[in-house]
């Protein structure tokens, strides 16, 4: 759902929140549903944790390509000051994004199952993470023009690039 569509089928849809603080971050969350979705849309039957996780980065790649306004106001905190969680909100588990913890428990399972066998789970998956996103931002920033022949929407492209994060440099 973007916001065009909240405010085709809302009138004055920010009356229905506290503040425009909680209304942005009502937006942020209906957005992170959707990225969860976009990361899980080809996994079921996958039993190989690398094909998992590549399935489950080119998911939010292509979530950030397809949403890019979406995906920017996600990850942006101003406007939202007014309805911030509280420290141990932030503190607890059950607040991240269902995103994250997809990524975390892939990367846990790789753990448990000798895959990674020289990875800390958090670690792995804020550098996962930090993968995917860079790579989300440069592409909707169009910060890698400049590498003639490459398109970075194409899903084998994804996968040679992302075997740097398998296999380190």
């Amino acid at each position: 759902m973007t916001v065009d569509l909240i405010f085709e089928y809302f009138h004055a849809p920010y009356r229905h929140f506290k503040n425009r603080g909680c209304f942005i971050r009502a937006i942020a969350e209906k957005g992170f549903s959707m990225l969860y979705d976009s990361m899980t849309e080809n996994l079921p039957g996958v039993e190989n944790i690398k094909e998992k996780l590549s399935l489950i980065g080119l998911g939010y790649v292509q979530f950030s390509l397809k949403h890019p306004g979406l995906y920017r106001m996600m990850f942006a905190t101003t406007g939202s000051a007014k309805c911030r969680m509280s420290k141990a909100e932030l503190e607890s588990q059950s607040n991240l994004p269902p995103s994250f913890l997809l990524l975390s428990d892939t990367i846990k399972e790789g753990i448990e199952k000798g895959v990674f066998t020289h990875l800390r789970q958090k670690e792995a998956t804020i550098a996962a993470w930090a993968f995917v996103h860079g790579l989300s931002s440069l592409i909707n920033d169009s910060m890698v023009a400049g590498f003639p022949g490459l398109e970075l929407t194409d899903e084998a492209v994804f996968r040679s690039i992302s075997t740097v994060l398998f296999n380190g440099l």
